[in-house]
């Protein structure tokens, strides 16, 4: 009766125990909390950073599912103390840059292949509707010499009247011809694109006034390199560039822009004071994992989010 007693205290005491870590924390006596540190391997050097792909992406179709890596509150209150009192923790924040060029760069891929896919297409439907055009054309010329030859002069007269209606279409099918990458483009380093639901309408309002808007129905987007339509609604556009995925390659490049900044100015610094290059840093050079690239080859799906 005693070991049945002193078994079922034990298993009360285990699942008080898991529900005082789940509510305060596993370190909430105090107990290990000096010995853990931000820099651990268990920690994940992106959420630090403040820009996990994992939770960042997640819902949409470039996401990796949960982060393998422990997302702490306290070590990232701890990461930005440190920044604040000795300043910044260059070797985490340059492989966070890295990462986040290495996910810049497979985008800008992306963004290549759909518009060479575009441009192949294009191509090849402009031979095809010219041709078809030329065709048509020779056919109808044929038969305004017959009708003439035939002395249906009257008749002969307005059908070449459409023959000169329907050449008056040529340059629209040559220039479909003449189509160039950047005319199937919605850029993505224009100052209106950051984001904002209110640019978002002008982004779209840009994409149905840009020149070529009817000679090739989809765009690619320059930011996350998905294909739009023009034919789409207002609010399906809008959706997209409100959209989780393309705002998060949005902050994505930004953030690289600023960390590029950051170290441009600190290597200055450095050039100046060689001696402040020996900081703090060096004692916290620890290696991650880096997680495999996601945008993978061959996606180019049209996406609204």
């Amino acid at each position: 009766f005693l070991l049945l007693l002193s078994l079922f205290s034990s298993q009360v005491m285990d699942e008080q125990r898991a529900i005082l870590d789940a509510l305060l924390g596993a370190d909430r006596d105090g107990e290990g909390s000096q010995k853990k540190h931000y820099t651990d391997r268990e920690n994940c050097p992106y959420y630090l950073c403040g820009l996990c792909p994992h939770e960042f992406f997640s819902n949409t179709k470039l996401s990796l599912g949960e982060c393998k890596k422990k997302h702490s509150a306290s070590m990232k209150a701890q990461f930005e103390q440190k920044a604040k009192e000795e300043g910044n923790d260059y070797a985490i924040e340059r492989q966070f840059h890295d990462y986040l060029v290495s996910l810049t760069q497979d985008c800008d891929r992306k963004i290549q292949r759909g518009l060479d896919r575009l441009l192949l297409s294009t191509e090849s439907d402009a031979k095809e509707s010219n041709e078809k055009f030329d065709e048509e054309v020779k056919v109808m010329a044929g038969r305004v010499e017959q009708l003439a030859e035939q002395g249906k002069i009257e008749e002969s007269m307005a059908l070449n009247t459409n023959v000169q209606e329907m050449l008056k279409q040529k340059p629209s099918l040559q220039a479909l011809a003449e189509l160039k990458a950047e005319d199937l483009l919605v850029p993505g380093d224009d100052e209106l694109i950051k984001g904002a639901d209110a640019d978002a309408e002008k982004i779209v309002q840009l994409m149905r006034e840009q020149p070529h808007s009817k000679l090739q129905k989809l765009r690619v987007c320059g930011v996350c390199g998905a294909f739009l339509s023009i034919f789409d609604n207002d609010q399906r556009l809008l959706d997209h560039f409100r959209g989780k995925m393309h705002l998060g390659f949005l902050q994505v490049k930004e953030r690289v822009k600023e960390l590029s900044k950051k170290f441009e100015e600190r290597k200055l610094l450095e050039d100046n004071n060689p001696r402040s290059s020996h900081s703090s840093n060096s004692s916290n050079q620890r290696r991650y994992n880096q997680p495999m690239n996601f945008v993978k080859e061959g996606e180019g799906d049209r996406d609204s989010g």
